[in-house]
């Protein structure tokens, strides 16, 4: 009998989860699937706020199938354990400073231990830990960490647009970002000998604005810098995605955790978090005062303004002062979305003044993009809807003699060779896959054809 992925019950702050980690985590050097990503993250959120230690936690896998609105199915609960086992081989490189300044490379696993019930056993659980060397990274984080609501990355399915929302989210005060190509990469864990042609790797980033824009609280347009015809930097323009809003994480008062499991930030951590961002320009007193006399909120768009506007270039003299001007501007908002759609139009007239080319290059990832989106439609239709259908297909698949079985199954899905075994049996099932096919092969050739008579 086929089985119905279940309708996501509408998420209240009742529902709060926060993931924290120290900014070097953020940006160290690793590569999850997107199982080990939904774990790894599920995991974070069970870190309280003033815990001194690791506990070994025990996550209930249903609670993860219902957490990120999973088919509740066999082979779900299979990767969800299998996800558990991978992280204990899963090693992270992170660029730190010591306690002299010195700046090194800190190499360490990221799971200690993990256990799950024996063969045949009623429960359905995994229990994890984390290596004692990351107490650094997520417990009693002082400085330059970063906070956010797991309902963000409840609904992402790629793990590039979890590691660039994390990534944005960093900057999202400053309002920009700018990273060069090589950076990026290598901050996104992509390998050298994946998505070597731009065109592709932009897919990527496309795919994570969509992301982000329709699941998160930021969404995000980007501009490129070309160098001789070669794209070598990418700068991303970040702002509030209104209409995902979580509960602001920093406006509550207390440091107890309430019946309904709500964890709430203490007034000090409010204005320890928000002295972080401005320590340059005025004194922890000042924050304090703006915090006992006006809404957290507001000071946050004050701070936002103010740094939007240095980050433009517009020379303060007094920058210390103009915070506090803007703080105690109640309607700094509509300056703030001013200035916001100034930012806009300069992104939209850089992305006008595209030659022919670039339009192309740009149509070209657009009907790829639409192609696997029609492609996801048929897969819908006719295996995630069915997975009785579908698991005949992968018992095809792991028969043949392409497929490596010291691979996960994931793994093996995105190898090319694979990929290719899925289309053809596909193909003789159902017709739609072919022609479909053959009307993106079409198109896609007349814009090729295009664009070598340019180049």
């Amino acid at each position: 009998m086929a089985t119905k992925k279940k309708k996501a019950p509408l998420n209240t702050d009742s529902d709060i989860k926060l993931i924290r980690k120290a900014n070097e985590l953020v940006e160290a050097r690793y590569k999850f699937d997107i199982w080990e990503t939904r774990v790894f993250a599920y995991m974070l959120t069970l870190i309280k706020h003033n815990d001194t230690d690791f506990n070994e936690y025990t996550i209930n896998t249903g609670d993860i199938v219902r957490e990120f609105n999973l088919h509740d199915s066999g082979l779900v609960y299979d990767s969800i354990k299998k996800a558990a086992e991978k992280l204990l081989d899963k090693k992270v490189e992170i660029l730190r400073t010591t306690a002299e300044g010195k700046r090194e490379y800190f190499k360490t696993h990221l799971v200690a231990s993990t256990a799950n019930p024996e063969e045949g056993a009623k429960e359905n659980y995994i229990k994890l830990s984390f290596h004692p060397a990351l107490k650094q990274f997520l417990l009693e984080l002082k400085a330059r960490y970063l906070v956010y609501d797991i309902r963000n990355i409840l609904s992402l399915t790629s793990i590039y647009s979890v590691r660039l929302f994390e990534l944005l989210k960093q900057y999202q005060k400053i309002g920009k970002r700018k990273f060069m190509l090589d950076e990026l990469k290598e901050l996104l864990s992509i390998e050298s000998h994946e998505y070597q042609l731009y065109g592709h790797f932009k897919g990527l980033i496309k795919r994570a604005e969509k992301d982000l824009a329709k699941y998160t609280d930021i969404y995000f347009q980007f501009e490129e810098e070309i160098q001789k015809r070669k794209v070598v930097a990418v700068t991303f323009y970040i702002f509030e995605n209104t209409k995902n809003q979580r509960l602001k994480v920093e406006s509550v008062a207390s440091a107890k955790t309430t019946e309904k499991g709500i964890e709430i930030i203490a007034v000090d951590n409010v204005v320890e978090t928000l002295f972080q961002k401005v320590e340059k320009y005025v004194t922890m007193q000042q924050v304090k005062k703006w915090v006992g006399e006006v809404p957290a909120e507001q000071i946050e768009r004050a701070i936002t303004y103010t740094l939007h506007t240095l980050a433009s270039g517009k020379s303060i003299e007094n920058i210390g002062g103009f915070l506090n001007t803007m703080v105690y501007t109640p309607n700094l908002f509509d300056k703030y979305e001013v200035k916001k759609e100034k930012v806009k139009k300069v992104v939209k007239r850089n992305t006008e003044q595209n030659s022919e080319i670039s339009m192309l290059k740009e149509n070209i990832n657009m009907l790829q993009q639409e192609y696997e989106k029609a492609l996801a439609g048929l897969d819908k239709r006719y295996l995630l809807e069915n997975p009785v259908l579908y698991q005949q297909i992968i018992d095809k698949i792991q028969a043949n003699s392409f497929y490596d079985h010291k691979q996960s199954l994931e793994n093996n899905l995105e190898r090319d060779s694979i990929k290719g075994l899925r289309t053809a049996i596909l193909f003789e099932m159902f017709p739609e896959y072919q022609s479909l096919m053959n009307q993106f092969n079409k198109e896609m050739t007349r814009l090729h054809n295009r664009l070598h008579s340019l180049q």
